[in-house]
């Protein structure tokens, strides 16, 4: 070594070897970090998806029967707006998260965001370019052939102008729909074509989405209605029925079925004079010819009507052709009759 510098034999020279294997540690510390970021973020992702309210939303039975409705009064109304016939299919009904709903929509959709009066909240009623068009065609007298549009400019006041006024229609048929649920209307606040503008709700949110495939002789496209579980819940427990007369714990029929067949009921009617208490041995000692006597009055003597045991009515005794017969007073008072029992004891 030379004089300007001695190496201390205490002094640890590096290790080639233990540096690799630290340097392989510390990637494979952070390649299992990043397995588990990957699966905690996984995890997450999939309980939001479980515990997301689309996927635990509640059934609505009545709204097949309001989709039904909707369909054959939504065919007459168009028919006698535009004097053209309508051939209407429902293309798709389901229960989808609010985002996913507007994610849905195709681009250059005209949106009508609806009021629902008196229920205090908005849905959607929309129009694809084709059907926008088509209405534009239907309302205007133009054949199919003789449109020339471009899809990529923006609709003319003229246009958006019809087509609002078919979705006003729309909204108007589907108020009528609802009828034997909840008397509603709905009613235009405004024409949108960004989907940014029509946020009506959390995107979490659960939304009924009825899926319209309008159809003219000169063209034809999609009308798309949003209802947000949060603007049916104000008549959710009339949608959840299973038929629209439906109602819980009481059946007007069968009550009157049931008190019609009590009514015709026989019953087993007991007239008691008096009852006293005796002993065993007195019975014991009865003998044909012998008298009982009753402390009752002769003159007015009182009677009970008696089912089963229980006393029904308080009476008076005497004749009514030639029978003996009870004139009945009033209703016996059992809560009385328990407290003389204690009394008498």
């Amino acid at each position: 070594m030379s004089e300007g510098f001695e190496m201390d034999e205490t002094t640890q020279r590096p290790d080639p070897a233990g540096a690799a294997w630290a340097e392989g540690q510390a990637e494979e510390s952070s390649l299992a970090g990043a397995v588990m970021g990957a699966k905690r973020l996984q995890a997450s992702e999939a309980l939001s998806k479980l515990t997301d309210s689309a996927g635990l939303h509640e059934r609505l039975p009545m709204m097949d029967v309001i989709v039904d409705r909707l369909v054959r009064l939504l065919t007459t109304g168009l028919r006698q707006f535009t004097s053209h016939s309508a051939r209407i299919n429902v293309a798709d009904y389901s229960i989808h998260r609010f985002g996913d709903v507007l994610q849905s929509l195709p681009d250059r959709s005209l949106i009508n965001v609806a009021i629902a009066e008196p229920w205090d909240n908005k849905l959607l009623i929309t129009a694809d370019s084709d059907m926008v068009y088509a209405f534009v065609d239907v309302l205007l007298g133009s054949p199919k052939s003789a449109r020339m549009f471009d899809p990529s400019r923006s609709y003319t006041s003229i246009e958006r102008r019809l087509a609002g006024r078919v979705l006003d229609l729309v909204a108007d048929n589907l108020a009528s729909a609802f009828e034997p649920i909840s008397k509603v209307s709905f009613k235009s606040e405004r024409l949108e074509v960004n989907q940014e503008f029509v946020v009506i709700c959390r995107e979490s949110n659960p939304t009924v989405l009825i899926d319209l495939q309008v159809d003219f002789e000169c063209g034809g496209g999609k009308v798309r209605i949003a209802l947000p579980y949060v603007t049916l819940e104000p008549v959710r427990k009339k949608l959840v029925q299973m038929f629209t007369s439906e109602k819980f714990g009481r059946d007007p029929a069968w009550e009157r079925h049931f008190h019609s067949e009590v009514q015709r009921t026989e019953l087993a009617i007991t007239g008691v004079l008096h009852e006293r208490t005796v002993t065993l041995g007195e019975v014991a000692g009865w003998k044909p010819g012998m008298t009982i006597s009753l402390p009752i009055s002769v003159r007015k003597p009182a009677a009970r009507l008696v089912c089963n045991g229980v006393p029904l009515y308080e009476g008076e005794m005497g004749q009514s052709g030639g029978s003996l017969a009870i004139k009945v007073d009033e209703a016996t008072n059992l809560e009385q009759e328990f407290l003389d029992a204690l009394l008498s004891d």
